[in-house]
């Protein structure tokens, strides 16, 4: 009989869990996404509401689109005074950022190369990091008349961007490269992923100074970037990358690898006695991507078959042989 009343409260507990506590569970988890989306909305315009934004506030809402991008840039021409006062490089940065149809004139360009120097490298900056059509557009119609000279990075990112023949622009991108690689800029060459992601002189480039690479949020751009448009970048590079024991940059080449199915896995996990324990989560993860079958390596990480992602698209293109 005990067992029998066990038995029945297992059943009643099994109803609970799967009609009353797993409902109430995804319930609060979209209550959650919401509150937090809110959240995320209140914080992007918290500073309109209070009727005071610090030019950090302003320089974080710059990629916001639609009725945010209006108020961000009413807001900035209402007190553009004060603001340029705070910080003059920051707000021309962003300045160049907000351009509509109606700044697309002469009075604007001339105002523009009325500044100094180093306002005018701000501004081109942000004009060179600008992907909206009305940059397109204004950076097309002006930018030969800029110091071709004293802005050589600037000016050449933009004609880049804007619409045009490969025919030109493969002479600008090989000259660009080769100054970032002049100046040991190598970083910059990231910002080039956004707008020509699949140029066979770009991932040349990207994938020779991966290591010289700055900055996680880069590192990780590239590595994708990378995986993604540049076949065996992961096996051709593997002994470098590992050896470097650049941590950041070894992070980012194991957790895009189920993007590049490399091949040559157990070279790759060779090197994990080299990792710490963050590092080694990392390849853990990947590698339930990259493996079907058993193997040594695989019982080192402790994953168990049944951890394997079977849709994954590396193991339906891989045999794998161990």
């Amino acid at each position: 009989m005990k067992k029998y009343h066990y038995f029945l409260v297992l059943i009643a507990i099994g109803i609970i869990g799967k009609w009353v506590v797993m409902p109430s569970v995804k319930t609060m988890k979209l209550r959650q996404d919401r509150e937090r989306e809110k959240q995320h909305k209140e914080v992007l315009s918290s500073c309109f509401l209070r009727g005071k934004c610090s030019v950090s506030e302003l320089l974080s809402m710059r990629s916001q689109t639609g009725n945010q991008k209006e108020q961000l840039r009413e807001y900035v021409l209402k007190n553009w005074e004060s603001l340029v006062h705070q910080s003059p490089k920051t707000m021309w940065y962003l300045k160049a950022q907000i351009i509509m149809a109606e700044d697309i004139n002469e009075e604007f360009i001339s105002d523009i190369l009325k500044l100094s120097k180093f306002n005018q490298q701000a501004f081109l900056q942000g004009l060179s990091h600008c992907h909206n059509r009305h940059c397109l557009d204004f950076g097309k119609k002006y930018y030969a008349r800029f110091n071709q000279e004293d802005f050589y990075d600037e000016i050449n990112l933009i004609r880049i961007k804007v619409p045009g023949h490969w025919s030109e622009k493969n002479d600008i991108l090989r000259r660009l490269l080769d100054s970032y690689e002049s100046s040991r800029e190598f970083t910059k060459a990231a910002t080039l992923i956004d707008f020509i992601p699949n140029h066979p002189m770009l991932k040349k480039f990207l994938e020779k100074h991966y290591l010289r690479v700055i900055g996680h949020t880069h590192i990780e751009k590239v590595a994708l970037h990378l995986a993604r448009y540049n076949p065996g970048w992961h096996d051709r590079n593997y002994k470098r990358v590992m050896k470097s024991r650049y941590m950041a940059h070894i992070d980012a080449f194991l957790l895009n690898m189920k993007v590049g199915c490399p091949q040559k896995l157990k070279e790759i996990f060779s090197y994990k006695s080299y990792w710490n324990e963050a590092t080694l989560e990392i390849a853990k993860k990947e590698a339930r991507y990259l493996f079907k079958e058993m193997s040594p390596v695989v019982s080192d990480l402790g994953l168990k078959k049944e951890d394997f992602i079977a849709s994954s698209k590396c193991t339906e293109q891989r045999e794998t042989t161990f």
